[in-house]
């Protein structure tokens, strides 16, 4: 008889499993374990926009790699099933396909009677890919309210075979916490333009590129990867950051820019959890059904044009009391809603 249940979570290494990782540490309620798949120390190129160590968070790894996708994960799944886990999610995300079987997993884990989903962790322009590795299993979890309809409509409401859950990208309240540090910028952002993803890059126009004119490098930061940013950019570029410090980087300015790859479907995408954990003051580009979850002016703020932008900023560095009033609330709101511990609590009554 377990003290309190165990939960396994599954995917490639990318930041979420840092979060996991956190999590498993801290957590009193759930007894967490986090698994890698694939090489250790491979990470999927476009999933990860920050320095980070896989090796931090792998639990179980296989040595073995097939082609760009790593296999050998009937190994990996098999010594989970051995643990009898309560619940395992199984995240799918840009890496989605990292088994070169789609059905593989939710075939062994239903074959010993395993309770498991697939969170569903990007949508956006992944949406249908990821639909297609959905309908194999029978249990699956979106980030965002519009695909809860999406997902139903195309599995059709009847359809006792599969069911839907919904659970936000999250935080870990005490490791995205406030570090109470001198700003060294009105503005910063860390967000992949990801150019060769045309909604990416129009997000990015709409919130970073509109005030690179008006804004010197001392006043806007852009941390990442040297190369995500064209030429313009090269003078407000900063660097990139191990993850571990992303805390400090949410706390370093008066307004931190968000962008995200699923503006026109939905799905805010994993940062926006992170940087309201950390008391900063939010502009976010609009992303279709984002009122379902924020009130705009309360939480944070969105914006729906270049010009939008440019406003907005210029009116909430001139007025840093109702900036800070937001940002607190937004605070609030990420630790009682957005916190990865709430929710996968919930998810597991839910599946269990």
């Amino acid at each position: 008889m377990r003290d309190k249940p165990l939960v396994y979570w599954v995917s490639a290494p990318t930041e979420v499993e840092y979060d996991m990782y956190m999590l498993s540490k801290i957590t009193k309620k759930i007894e967490l374990r986090v698994v890698t798949i694939g090489q250790e120390g491979v990470i999927h190129p476009y999933d990860i926009d920050i320095k980070f160590n896989p090796y931090a968070c792998t639990s179980i790894g296989t040595g073995k790699d097939i082609g760009y996708y790593p296999g050998g994960q009937q190994e990996v799944f098999e010594k989970i099933v051995t643990e009898n886990p309560d619940l395992v999610i199984k995240k799918a995300g840009w890496v989605g396909n990292i088994t070169n079987r789609s059905d593989l997993f939710p075939k062994l884990m239903n074959m010993y009677g395993i309770r498991h989903c697939l969170w569903t962790s990007e949508q956006g322009c992944l949406r249908d890919w990821q639909l297609d590795i959905a309908r194999y299993y029978n249990w699956i979890v979106v980030n965002n309210k519009e695909d809860l309809s999406y997902y139903r409509e195309r599995f059709g409401y009847a359809d006792s075979q599969h069911k839907v859950s919904y659970m936000p990208f999250g935080c870990v309240p005490k490791f995205h916490k406030n570090m109470k540090t001198k700003h060294d910028a009105k503005l910063c952002s860390y967000s992949n333009p990801q150019w060769g993803i045309e909604c990416k890059g129009k997000s990015f126009n709409r919130v970073v590129g509109s005030l690179i004119e008006d804004y010197t490098p001392d006043e806007l930061a852009l941390y990442g990867k040297y190369l995500w940013y064209p030429t313009p950019y090269f003078d407000f570029f900063r660097g990139e950051f191990a993850y571990k410090d992303i805390a400090y980087i949410n706390s370093s300015s008066d307004i931190l820019l968000g962008i995200s790859a699923n503006t026109e479907t939905g799905g805010y995408g994993c940062k926006l959890a992170k940087m309201l954990s950390c008391g900063a003051f939010v502009i976010w580009d609009y992303t279709k059904g984002i009122e379902n979850d924020f009130e705009n002016g309360k939480q944070l703020v969105w914006t729906k044009s270049a010009e939008e932008t440019k406003e907005l900023v210029k009116y909430y560095l001139d007025h840093p009391k109702e900036r800070n009033k937001i940002a607190k609330e937004g605070q609030k709101y990420a630790h009682k809603y957005l916190s990865w511990e709430t929710n996968i609590l919930k998810l597991l009554k839910e599946v269990c």
